[in-house]
């Protein structure tokens, strides 16, 4: 090899492009996981969840309802 410092910066360099490219892809894949996550507890609560606030928001109706009527 007649250009011994030129190879090793090449290799070196490949090894820089690579290896941030995989930090790079991990951490946009942890934001990505932890958007979906926050998405899913943010908007599909669990069944039993959604019956509680809609039995809770349904009686707060019916006792408005029926304080007015009977006023």
């Amino acid at each position: 090899m007649s250009r011994p410092r030129l190879t090793a910066f090449c290799v070196f360099l490949m090894m820089f492009v690579v290896g941030s490219g995989v930090a790079c892809a991990q951490e946009l894949n942890d934001a990505h996981m932890k958007f979906i996550h926050g998405y899913n507890n943010e908007f599909f609560q669990s069944q039993e969840q959604k019956m509680m606030e809609y039995y809770e928001f349904s009686g707060q109706l019916m006792n408005e309802y029926n304080k007015n009527r009977h006023e």
